[in-house]
C-alpha cells in the first residue's frame, strides 16, 4: 500500500481484504459510457493507464452502495443505472475519499435505479449498508 497525492493505492487483492463484506456499485448514465469507455457486463478494462496522482482523471469510478446518492449527477450527466462491482485481485485501486477508481472492474447486471428503489430487498440492503 502506498500513499500518493492524498490517495491510497491498493492492489485489488488488498482492497478486497480491507473492504471485505461491503457492497460496491457503479452508477452509469443512459448510454453506459464513462469517458470514452463503453461499459458492459463482465470485465471492463480502462485502456488509459490509471493516474494515481490526479483526482477525477483516468480509471473507472465506483462507490460504496451507501454513498450512491452523492453521485447521481456527474460530469457524465444523470445516472440511471446501477451495477454491482467486483474488484479483480489484479486490479489497481485508488481511494479518493468516498469514491474509488480502478483500472479494471467486473460489472454485474444492469438495473434501473428507479426500479431498484421500489424493491424491498434492495432497500433493506441499502439501509444495512449504512451501518458499515
Amino acid at each position: 500500500m502506498s500513499v500518493k497525492s492524498c490517495m491510497i493505492v491498493l492492489t485489488g487483492d488488498e482492497f478486497n481484504k480491507l473492504y471485505n463484506g461491503r457492497q460496491f456499485i457503479k452508477l452509469t448514465n443512459k448510454k453506459e459510457i464513462h469517458g470514452d469507455l463503453e461499459l458492459s457486463y463482465g470485465l471492463n478494462i480502462d485502456p488509459v493507464p490509471l493516474d494515481t496522482i490526479n483526482k477525477c482523471s483516468s480509471g473507472i469510478y465506483f462507490c460504496n452502495i451507501r454513498d450512491y446518492p452523492l453521485f447521481m449527477t456527474t460530469r457524465s450527466g444523470q445516472m440511471v443505472h446501477m451495477r454491482n462491482v467486483t474488484v479483480p485481485p489484479d486490479a489497481k485501486v485508488c481511494i479518493e475519499g468516498n469514491k474509488f477508481k480502478a483500472d479494471r472492474l467486473i460489472l454485474g447486471d444492469k438495473h434501473e435505479i428507479d426500479t431498484l428503489l421500489n424493491i424491498p430487498e434492495f432497500v433493506k440492503r441499502y439501509v444495512k449498508s449504512l451501518d458499515n
